[in-house]
């Protein structure tokens, strides 16, 4: 939900949480993405996990620019497991 806290895992940029812009942007032909309130990630960070705790919310999937303010954008997991067939795993075995 907007205003909602996450954070976010890039392979580059690390670990950083910040807050939920928009539930339904567009980066070109790619819509339905998820945009956060700042850019704090880098190159290379994409499919890394947006979550909080150990629920999943979603995967990097880049940046865009809206009014001059760049903003981490990512794809929520709810719009697309069901259509890849996968599970999303979470902790260790045990």
């Amino acid at each position: 939900s907007v205003d909602q806290y996450l954070c976010f895992f890039g392979r580059n940029s690390g670990n950083h949480c910040d807050n939920v812009r928009d539930l339904t942007t567009c980066r070109g032909d790619y819509c339905n993405l998820v945009d956060m309130d700042e850019h704090d990630t880098g190159d290379g960070d994409s499919g890394g996990p947006w979550y909080y705790g150990s629920r999943p919310y979603g995967v990097h999937s880049g940046w865009h620019s809206a009014l001059s303010q760049e903003r981490a954008q990512w794809t929520p997991l709810h719009n697309t497991l069901d259509d890849l067939d996968v599970l999303v795993r979470v902790g260790s075995d045990g």
